[in-house]
């Protein structure tokens, strides 16, 4: 393996197989942020996780298996997170700190797409929403998956009604194409989804006004909290 430069002001180095510019396996490796760090998933963080993914909400609007038991949360940590690394993508912990004990706030991963895009997914447990945590994590995976990984676009796909998570990709420039109709799947039915793109080189900052992106895309805004 070779040393790749990390993002500067976050890491000095990181271990990967790819070539430069290329996406490829990469030795996991954590992300320090100022509110928070996207840390290496470990098996202790499955209790966490697990309780975590009891909120109606990411059971919602997530991929999580419902009912979400402790060895979907040993599954998660021990096996898809490392694949998501093996595949040229990263899986995080989204751990944050209250009087310096660790806590998994949640989770943001990176899958590998075609031709240099990765789709991006995220949760945060109901205790750490309204704190800018997510809005942060999401802007140090973006910036990581830019300026390390191989990726030239990252792309959100979110339930039309999950404002949360459309309002976060929003505050770090995502730009929403539309609604595709039953692109997504959830528990076996079909479903819409909010479609936005963010490009290397893109602002981290709003790219339009909120209310502007809740008319065009006819979304129901209901003053949910996101971050």
């Amino acid at each position: 393996m070779s040393e790749t430069p990390f993002v500067q002001g976050i890491a000095k180095f990181v271990s990967t197989s790819a070539a430069a510019g290329e996406i490829g396996a990469h030795r996991p490796f954590p992300v320090h942020g100022t509110l928070l760090t996207l840390d290496v998933p470990r098996a202790a963080d499955a209790p966490e996780v697990a309780a975590a993914c009891q909120d109606p909400g990411i059971q919602r609007f997530t991929t999580v298996p419902v009912p979400f038991g402790p060895e979907h949360a040993d599954n998660f940590l021990n096996e898809l997170c490392p694949q998501l690394w093996d595949e040229g993508g990263a899986s995080w912990i989204i751990r944050t700190y209250d009087a310096q004990t660790p806590y998994v706030a949640g989770t943001i991963s990176l899958r590998v797409g075609l031709e240099k895009t990765a789709n991006v997914g995220y949760w945060i447990a109901p205790e750490w929403r309204g704190r800018g945590l997510m809005r942060e994590a999401l802007q140090l995976a973006v910036t990581t998956a830019f300026n390390l990984l191989g990726f030239e676009c990252v792309i959100l796909e979110a339930h039309p009604d999950n404002l949360a998570s459309i309002r976060v990709a929003w505050h770090c420039g995502f730009r929403f194409g539309g609604i595709l109709r039953g692109i997504g799947l959830h528990q076996g039915q079909r479903e819409d989804r909010a479609v936005a793109t963010l490009l290397q080189g893109d602002p981290l900052e709003p790219a339009t006004e909120w209310t502007d992106l809740v008319k065009r895309l006819q979304l129901s805004d209901r003053g949910n909290t996101s971050d």
